[in-house]
């Protein structure tokens, strides 16, 4: 979003008339248990890899259903975490977990 930002400000675009758009989203540090876990072997595609994992936990909790825990997945950058949700989504799309799952893309800068 900083890089559009910028390129919009590059070419003279007008700010939004009711200003800024983007909202930053600050989280006070705490800890919690995690469990963490890494690909037995390399995986051609690690970014519908993290979303056949994410899609496979939701499946997994059944009837405990998806609330009881989250699902944190690092992507490298805006493009991998948004096709990440996409992928995530497409993969529950009319299924039981549709309803439990909700992919919220954080971006860091």
């Amino acid at each position: 979003a900083a890089a559009a930002s910028a390129a919009a400000a590059a070419s003279g675009a007008d700010s939004p008339p009711d200003g800024p758009t983007a909202v930053i989203v600050s989280v006070e540090g705490r800890t919690y248990p995690v469990d963490v876990f890494y690909s037995a072997k390399p995986v051609r595609d690690y970014v519908a890899s993290a979303a056949e994992c994410v899609a496979s936990l939701a499946l997994a909790n059944g009837s405990r259903g998806f609330g009881y825990g989250d699902v944190l997945v690092f992507m490298p950058g805006q493009e991998e975490v948004d096709r990440c949700c996409r992928a995530i989504k497409d993969l529950v799309t009319g299924g039981e977990q549709q309803a439990r799952l909700v992919g919220l893309p954080l971006y860091g800068g």
